[in-house]
């Protein structure tokens, strides 16, 4: 799942939220991994990112990506 925002995100704590109950593995989604990822579209870089792993961020993976 791809949700995709041009403008500023007033509500990020609510996106974090939708987050970790989407991988939480005993929840209505289970999605094994979910990522949280914000773009500098003018440097073409990623700003900041979350990766979310059975309904908690993974530090490990967030270094990685």
């Amino acid at each position: 799942m791809v949700e995709l925002k041009l403008s500023d995100n007033p509500n990020i704590a609510l996106d974090l939220w939708k987050l970790i109950h989407m991988t939480r593995q005993n929840g209505l989604y289970r999605y094994s991994v979910g990522a949280h990822i914000i773009l500098d579209l003018k440097r073409q870089t990623v700003a900041q990112s979350i990766i979310f792993v059975g309904g908690a961020p993974h530090p490990e993976l967030t270094d990685w990506f």
